[in-house]
């Protein structure tokens, strides 16, 4: 209910690897206002415009006022591209092409 509702998620995280909360956001497809720490910035990719600096004291109050500016629905449309590339379908496809890659280069590996 509360993600559905709202324009903007906000996770003001001090530390964190990974985040359960950050994938919910993404799957509503909510922009999303955080710290650059853990993974985050690698998990939202391209829709990271709203990430701040942590050791930045005012950090948090710009992004928030930048996430006042942006479009929120055309941020969540990237969003929403994002989150499609980490679907499952996509993380078996992409794990199946690293190993066939492998594979391949190592056919053309000097012999011993």
């Amino acid at each position: 209910v509360y993600f559905s509702a709202a324009d903007i998620v906000v996770l003001p995280f001090r530390s964190v690897s990974t985040s359960g909360s950050l994938l919910l956001a993404m799957s509503y497809g909510k922009p999303v206002i955080a710290p650059k720490i853990g993974g985050i910035a690698s998990t939202l990719a391209e829709a990271d415009d709203l990430l701040y600096d942590p050791d930045d004291d005012l950090g948090l109050l710009h992004a928030l006022n930048a996430g006042m500016e942006i479009n929120d629905v055309e941020m969540g449309k990237r969003v929403n591209q994002v989150c499609d590339r980490l679907s499952w379908a996509s993380i078996a496809q992409q794990t199946s092409q690293l190993y066939i890659k492998a594979l391949d280069s190592g056919k053309n590996a000097p012999q011993g």
